[in-house]
């Protein structure tokens, strides 16, 4: 008989968690295709930013048993690329008040017994991002973040002490 035990060879198994993030068709959302010159902002690495930022936002406000699911059909993330200034500006993303952040979703809550507390579709945008103080100031995604924000904030109330 062997006992495996949690340690630096042996990991606690990872709780999964109650929010699932999916992207439909990822290619051909407004911005996947076009990313940051940061590795870590390819198309696997927002879907990682955007799955995990939702995860944690979503899953404390959740009664025990409920499960969320949301399925991302476009997202067009704030400013975009102008390729027009030149070669040595191709890669760099311009955020000016005319490229908004801006979020396509499908969302279902459901309840411990697997009943549908509410679900729909959501056309997220912010006109005003640029007015808005998005935190911490060093995220590029700081206004797409604070975009789902406002919607978890709105969707999902926190639940009471």
């Amino acid at each position: 008989m062997s006992l495996a035990f949690a340690g630096a060879d042996n990991p606690p198994a990872a709780k999964p968690s109650p929010v699932e993030v999916t992207f439909e068709n990822p290619a051909e959302f407004t911005d996947f295709t076009q990313s940051y010159s940061s590795k870590d902002y390819g198309q696997d690495g927002l879907m990682t930013q955007f799955r995990e930022f939702l995860q944690e936002r979503i899953a404390a406000r959740l009664a025990p048993g409920q499960r969320v699911e949301i399925k991302f059909k476009n997202i067009d993330l704030a400013g975009d690329f102008e390729p027009w200034r030149g070669p040595r500006a191709d890669d760099i993303r311009i955020v000016k008040e005319i490229y908004p952040p801006r979020a396509s979703l499908d969302f279902r809550l459901l309840n411990a017994d697997g009943s549908v507390a509410a679900e729909g579709h959501r056309d997220l945008s912010n006109l005003g991002f640029m007015t808005a103080i998005a935190f911490p100031q060093s995220d590029p995604l700081r206004w797409d973040k604070d975009l789902l924000s406002d919607w978890v904030r709105r969707e999902f109330p926190a639940k009471k002490k």
